[in-house]
């Protein structure tokens, strides 16, 4: 994750001013804090109780769904919260001459706040032994990123920015494929479980 960060850095210091870089840099670290608060306390629970219930497909779908309804919890009120007060937070926190980067963070936040959800599932795969599932598709959806970035680029850095975090919240899609094989759990489980504490 670092070295993709590093990666995406350099890709940004090619097409935009050090000035749109410092903004975007500013944001990233700021809803990075975020969503790893929130992805380290749900990884440090979630590998080993979905690794001791793995022998059973029931009990682990239960268990499961149940820790997707408090990871969307605690992630939707906080990532949507930083998103709505990002300009105090930034004003507060490092002054106003970087409030330009409330708007890149406000859009970040809102694709983040689906990252420890995500990072439940790549727990789930994980878990039942697959983590071949787990590199190619983290490994895909980096290139993919690399890509539209590339793409993107020419329209500013707020169309890509959009566009990179519309992936970002798609990719829950892909992630929820390969969970729905190991444990059959359902779309409609998932928007079950996430839509109302995203809705709230």
């Amino acid at each position: 994750l670092k070295d993709k960060n590093i990666t995406s850095y350099n890709l940004l210091g090619k097409f935009y001013s050090e000035r749109e870089v410092g903004f975007y840099n500013q944001a990233n670290k700021w809803n990075g804090m975020g969503y790893s608060l929130i992805s380290g306390m749900v990884n440090g629970v979630a590998q080993p109780v979905l690794a001791k219930v793995s022998d059973d497909k029931e009990r682990q779908l239960r268990v499961f769904r149940k820790m997707m309804r408090f990871t969307a919890f605690v992630s939707f009120p906080i990532m949507f919260g930083l998103s709505l007060t990002a300009s105090e937070l930034i004003a507060i926190a490092i002054t106003d001459k970087w409030l330009e980067s409330a708007k890149i963070l406000q859009i970040l936040c809102i694709s983040s706040a689906f990252i420890p959800i995500t990072s439940l599932c790549s727990n789930l795969i994980i878990s039942k032994g697959k983590s071949n599932i787990f590199m190619w598709n983290t490994i895909t959806l980096g290139i993919l990123q690399m890509i539209v970035m590339y793409l993107i680029h020419p329209y500013g850095i707020y169309p890509m920015i959009i566009t990179y975090a519309s992936i970002n919240v798609g990719w829950l899609l892909i992630w929820h494929c390969f969970v729905r094989q190991q444990i059959q759990y359902k779309l409609s489980f998932l928007l079950m479980d996430i839509l109302p504490f995203a809705i709230i």
